[in-house]
């Protein structure tokens, strides 16, 4: 009897990839946080490409977005590009809850996505999006804004902290605690009681956009620093104001 095999030669590329997958998946199992964090980067490597380069005749057409609620990147999403943002997104994020998992296997705590810098609330915000002399998009952040407009929106941010604070009412000191809130000199930080009832989103976002823009503010210019910074002790009620205590 004879027998023709040739026909049979086309599967051959077919049963190489599935044992090459098959070999892959064992792997990733297996894998440790460098390689889930390699991942993790090239993908975020993607979206920035995809984001990149927007043209300023798509400036009506675009979402900001962002990976974490407390991530300091912001990407122009325009329309188009929407389904393959959020399919990059989805996988770089399996990625990097699979390089956590593994750090967190070998032993190394992760708090990843936390507003908190020290003890305060601290964060960046995306401010406009302009278009630049290239013809391409630029977006304006906290991070990237002039100076002088800098502490002029800072300003007008402190006036928000201030009448949300004027309009505070006590009944219980215990529900409340105090945040950090940064002052014009190094090492100066003020306190600002925080309802543990309340819903305090907006305010925490306005104090953590505040926080990052005077920090920076502090940075880059000459101010001078506190050589005795004061501390809270706790809370009291007086007059009916949520108050904080200090050492």
């Amino acid at each position: 009897m004879k027998f023709t095999t040739y026909k049979y030669y086309y599967l051959l590329p077919l049963m190489i990839s599935a044992l090459l997958l098959s070999s892959c998946k064992k792997d990733d199992k297996g894998a440790d946080a460098e390689y889930w964090s390699q991942l993790a980067h090239n993908k975020y490597q993607e979206i920035v490409d995809l984001t990149s380069n927007v043209p300023c005749d798509k400036q009506d057409d675009l979402s900001l977005e962002s990976i974490y609620e407390c991530n300091t990147q912001y990407f122009m999403v325009t329309s188009e590009n929407k389904a393959h943002y959020d399919r990059l997104k989805a996988e770089y994020l399996d990625f990097q809850n699979k390089h956590i998992d593994a750090l967190i296997k070998s032993g190394v705590i992760v708090d990843y996505c936390n507003m908190m810098l020290g003890n305060y609330w601290v964060q960046p915000k995306p401010i406009r999006t302009e278009c630049g002399n290239d013809g391409k998009l630029k977006l304006i952040t906290s991070v990237n804004i002039d100076i002088e407009e800098a502490k002029s929106l800072c300003a007008s941010l402190l006036q928000e902290i201030n009448t949300y604070r004027n309009a505070l009412s006590c009944t219980d000191e215990k529900d409340w605690y105090a945040t950090p809130l940064a002052m014009d000199k190094h090492n100066d930080f003020d306190y600002v009681p925080i309802s543990r009832k309340n819903d305090i989103k907006d305010i925490k976002n306005t104090i953590a956009h505040y926080n990052f823009l005077r920090l920076r503010i502090n940075h880059e210019t000459e101010v001078e620093t506190l050589t005795e910074r004061k501390y809270p002790e706790g809370m009291a009620c007086v007059n009916g104001k949520p108050t904080v205590i200090y050492k």
